[in-house]
């Protein structure tokens, strides 16, 4: 809960057009986690103008600079390397398909339940493809999927329940035990 505070102390930092080395100055956040929580958060072409207003801040925007120019070419050359290999591979055969959601589960689904097929997963992709391969690759009616959402108390729970019903087609009525 602590991390999720402090995160969001980040982001608001952030939004208030502070950049990386003020935010680690701040609150003692490695660069490395500070790229990672705001990688979605860059500066606008405003916050930068106010950066580079100011003399003493011309260093910072450099290197504010310089890592969005490292995220672009990052980014562009993980596009172009997914869009090759989804060239290569795709589209999957059956067998395929079962024995990807097959590693999936193995590695990431939760193996001590009795008669259930379960994973836990934050990421949405995951999700679909495990999904994808319940409803494919195993034949299960998607009518008796159910989603079990683990929700903390300080996070909104319709806010959460919105936002897995849009990202996995899903109704409410497929939540369950929603803790």
């Amino acid at each position: 809960m602590a991390k999720a505070l402090l995160r969001q102390k980040t982001v608001d930092l952030r939004k208030q057009g502070k950049t990386y080395s003020e935010i680690k100055r701040t609150l003692k956040i490695p660069k490395s986690t500070l790229s990672d929580w705001l990688s979605k958060y860059p500066l606008t072409q405003e916050q930068l103008r106010a950066i580079e207003k100011s003399s003493q801040k011309n260093k910072e925007l450099g290197i504010e600079k310089c890592r969005l120019t490292k995220q672009r070419k990052r980014e562009e050359r993980l596009r172009k390397t997914y869009q090759d290999e989804k060239e290569d591979f795709l589209p999957l055969t059956e067998k395929e398909i079962y024995l990807v959601g097959l590693f999936l589960y193995w590695g990431e689904g939760f193996k001590d339940l009795k008669g259930a097929i379960s994973l836990s997963n934050t990421d949405p992709k995951v999700i679909k493809f495990f999904l994808f391969w319940l409803t494919k690759g195993l034949k299960i009616s998607i009518n008796k999927v159910r989603v079990h959402l683990h929700l903390y108390d300080d996070m909104d729970r319709e806010e959460m329940f919105n936002f897995w019903s849009k990202e996995l087609g899903f109704l409410n009525p497929n939540f369950l035990n929603h803790i």
